[in-house]
């Protein structure tokens, strides 16, 4: 009969044998893109044979899709703290969605590389990869709206459409993550862009009114 200690001793040999092939699949896809790397070129890198990796994971494809799972758990993960503690005035919105910004915004720049494969690989492994894209811009426009919903019960935020609203807040971020990945905002600072972002967010156009509600707060 097996020990439990036998037992353990196997499940952390797994667990640091899919650990390794996970950093070097990200490592080669980062090196290679998606549809150049191969699995003689993960394993070569993991150290491992290519029956381990079956024993693991069931293709390239699979491989790919857990690191961008894990890849995006980090980054909703940012935003917990919001929900644990609702604002309860537009000024306290305001700076809960700027410090959460801010914590996504330092693991996208310290995950910098990954962040360019996410953006640049995912929409190029197949359709239906395309589509759990979508599925995650609709988790975050979910997460989005619903801070804004609640905003809205309490009479801090006007009444909107939030599902439009949030929507569009995701497709600006998206944006922003890609030009500021690639370089093309070399000009502002990390925690210049989040407010600049967020100050159009809660503000707008206007010149007056929502700058006097939040300085007032």
């Amino acid at each position: 009969m097996i020990s439990e200690l036998r037992k353990k001793k196997d499940e952390d040999r797994k667990t640091q044998t899919r650990k390794a092939l996970l950093e070097a699949a990200q490592k080669i896809f980062i090196s290679k893109g998606y549809h150049q790397s191969n699995i003689s070129d993960i394993v070569a890198r993991a150290g491992v044979g290519q029956g381990t990796f079956y024993r693991n994971f069931k293709d390239k494809r699979e491989i790919f899709e857990t690191l961008v799972e894990m890849f995006i758990f980090d980054l909703i993960d940012k935003f917990a703290d919001m929900k644990v503690k609702q604002p309860t005035n537009i000024r306290e919105y305001r700076e809960a969605s700027i410090t959460a910004l801010s914590r996504l915004a330092r693991h996208i720049e310290e995950n910098r590389e990954m962040t360019r494969l996410f953006m640049r690989e995912t929409q190029a492994v197949d359709r239906n990869f395309q589509e759990t894209i979508k599925q995650i811009c609709s988790r975050f426009a979910e997460i989005a709206r619903y801070h804004l919903d609640n905003a809205i019960r309490a009479g801090f935020a006007r009444p909107c459409r939030s599902d439009i609203v949030a929507e569009s807040i995701v497709g600006i971020g998206w944006r922003m993550i890609d030009e500021w990945t690639n370089g093309s905002l070399p000009q502002l600072g990390i925690e210049e862009l989040i407010r600049e972002i967020s100050d159009f967010a809660f503000m707008g156009f206007g010149i007056v009114e929502a700058r006097e509600i939040i300085e007032k707060q």
